[in-house]
């Protein structure tokens, strides 16, 4: 009897303490996900469009572009498209290009998922993963930030908050990168 009340202290002890340490510790800003690449250089991926059309990253040559690999099943994705179509929005203006690529479904799923976003255009396919599974190492979404230049700067897996004004900062800074060369 005074064994097991001994085991119940310390379980609760140690679950409170567990508690405390996962409520106190440091949360990460979004910015903070977006990790600076150093891997690849230039970049060239051919994905297509729900039309059947081929699209090549370097089409987009001279705009910044954020190259976001999704799939419909994916909660964490399905989760981050409207900040993902917000952001595209606040960034018409500029020479800004989103790139959603679904990874590995097929057509009609995407195009049927799609139907319930506020601009469908933005979706590439990529179903037999031939692109994608370069870039898609451990998980969905994976999302990078690439320069106008075609170079990767930095690179997230998860969801994220993309209309994060940390994130807007860093966008911004691409854009200025090249204004100034």
């Amino acid at each position: 009897m005074k064994y097991s009340l001994n085991l119940i202290k310390i379980a609760v002890f140690l679950s409170s303490f567990l508690i405390f340490l996962f409520i106190s510790s440091p949360t990460f800003s979004d910015a903070e996900k977006l990790k600076k690449w150093d891997g690849a250089g230039d970049v060239n991926l051919k994905f297509s469009d729900l039309g059947g059309n081929i699209l090549e990253l370097k089409d987009f040559r001279e705009s910044v572009i954020l190259l976001n690999f999704w799939a419909s099943w994916c909660a964490p994705c399905v989760n981050e498209m409207p900040a993902l179509i917000k952001l595209s929005e606040k960034f018409k203006d500029f020479s800004f290009k989103l790139v959603m690529v679904n990874f590995g479904e097929n057509t009609q799923k995407v195009r049927d998922f799609s139907k319930s976003l506020s601009n469908p255009s933005d979706i590439y396919l990529d179903q037999d993963k031939l692109s994608g599974n370069f870039w898609v190492t451990k998980g969905l979404p994976v999302t990078y930030l690439i320069n106008k230049k075609g170079q990767i700067t930095h690179m997230v897996m998860g969801e994220v908050d993309w209309n994060h004004e940390s994130i807007e900062k860093i966008i911004r800074k691409l854009f200025r990168s090249f204004e100034n060369e």
